[in-house]
């Protein structure tokens, strides 16, 4: 059991830590005006967030060992899931499962043409809400104050 739980503490800054190096990325494809990649970093940065807080979250651990019969979270989250990962003081639960949710879905279309009708200012948009969620949950995490998520704004 222990050995879990060291795998836990070694993961989760891990993923914290890519979810710092794929938006630092972000700007430098916003200058460039390269939707796509920006879509898929925010949907990484987003995943590995999550990941880290489910890796300490005991409660999600209990329901991916009785739903998913795995020791680690599952890589798809339900909605329940996801609610319980995202529960936030003074922020509506349900809005950021689904903001996270179409992100996913949107990245994961096969059909990029949908995108092409997207302004610079509704992408700039999006990045600035997964950047807000990003600095909302990273002080979740148990890790130093150095190593909390930094806004790349």
């Amino acid at each position: 059991m222990s050995n879990r739980n060291n795998q836990h503490e070694i993961e989760s800054p891990k993923s914290h830590k890519l979810c710092q190096i794929y938006t630092d990325f972000i700007p430098l494809f916003l200058d460039e005006g390269n939707f796509i990649p920006c879509l898929i970093l925010s949907d990484r940065t987003i995943t590995c967030m999550i990941r880290a807080l489910s890796l300490q979250d005991i409660s999600l651990q209990d329901i991916s060992l009785q739903d998913h019969n795995s020791l680690f979270p599952p890589q798809v989250l339900t909605l329940e899931e996801l609610i319980l990962l995202l529960s936030t003081e003074g922020t509506s639960e349900l809005a950021l499962a689904l903001f996270v949710s179409s992100i996913h879905f949107f990245v994961h279309h096969t059909d990029f043409s949908l995108f092409r009708y997207m302004k610079i200012t509704q992408l700039c948009v999006l990045i600035h809400k997964v950047d807000d969620l990003l600095c909302l949950l990273s002080p979740r995490l148990y890790i130093s104050r150095e190593e909390v998520y930094h806004s790349i704004f």
